[in-house]
C-alpha cells in the first residue's frame, strides 16, 4: 500500500487516520486496517472507490458477511484463473506433440504443415503472454537452442523437437517475409 494511496483515500474521506504522531505521521486503529482490507479487497474485485465507501458507509453493512461474499468472488477468481492456465499448457502440449508428431513422420521443417504448427506456437504465445512479432519468434528460437532449459523443456515433448521446431520458426519467419 503506498503512502500515496492513503493520502488520497483521507483526501476523499474514504480511510482517515485515527490520530497522528507528534512528527505528523498518520495512525490507524485495527478498525482502520479492516476498513483497509475491504478497501483494497473491492478493489481487486474491479470495485469503484466511491462503490466501496456506499458499502462501507452502509449502516447495515456487514463485514463478517462482506468478507465471506469477496471469499467466494476471489474463489471463483482463482479458479477462472487456474482454467486459463490449464487451457495455455493444454495448448502448448498439443502444438510440441504436433510438431514431435511432424519431426518423426518426416516431415522437414519448410513444410507448409510444419510451419503452420510454428505459427500456432507463435500466436499462442502473443495470445496469452506477450506480443510476439514473426522477428521476435526467430529471436525466442535462437533462445531455444542456446538455453538448455528452455530445450529440456521442449524435447520433453520428443527428443530433437527443439532444433524441429526452431527451424521451422524461422521457415514460418522466410514465409511471412515472402507473403
Amino acid at each position: 500500500m503506498s503512502v500515496r494511496a492513503l493520502h488520497h483515500y483521507d483526501s476523499i474521506r474514504l480511510l482517515s487516520p485515527c490520530g497522528r504522531t507528534a512528527a505528523g505521521y498518520r495512525l490507524y486503529s485495527e478498525t482502520d486496517l479492516l476498513r483497509l482490507q475491504q478497501i483494497l479487497i473491492g478493489r481487486e474485485l474491479g470495485l469503484s472507490l466511491e462503490s466501496i465507501r456506499r458499502s462501507l458507509d452502509d449502516p447495515k453493512f456487514g463485514r463478517r458477511r462482506a468478507l465471506r461474499e469477496q471469499r467466494g468472488q476471489l474463489l471463483r477468481r482463482a479458479e477462472h484463473v487456474a482454467e486459463m492456465i490449464r487451457a495455455i499448457k493444454e495448448e502448448a502440449s498439443a502444438i510440441y506433440r504436433d510438431a514431435y508428431a511432424a519431426l518423426q513422420s518426416g516431415k522437414r521443417p519448410g513444410d507448409p504443415e510444419d510451419m503452420d504448427i510454428a505459427e500456432r506456437h507463435r500466436f499462442s504465445i502473443d495470445r496469452s503472454f506477450y506480443p510476439c512479432s514473426v522477428k521476435m519468434h526467430c529471436g525466442l528460437a535462437g533462445l531455444y537452442e542456446r538455453d538448455k532449459r528452455f530445450a529440456e523443456a521442449i524435447d520433453q515433448a520428443g527428443p530433437g523437437l527443439t532444433p524441429f521446431l526452431s527451424a521451422a520458426i524461422r521457415a514460418n519467419a522466410l514465409r511471412a517475409k515472402a507473403g
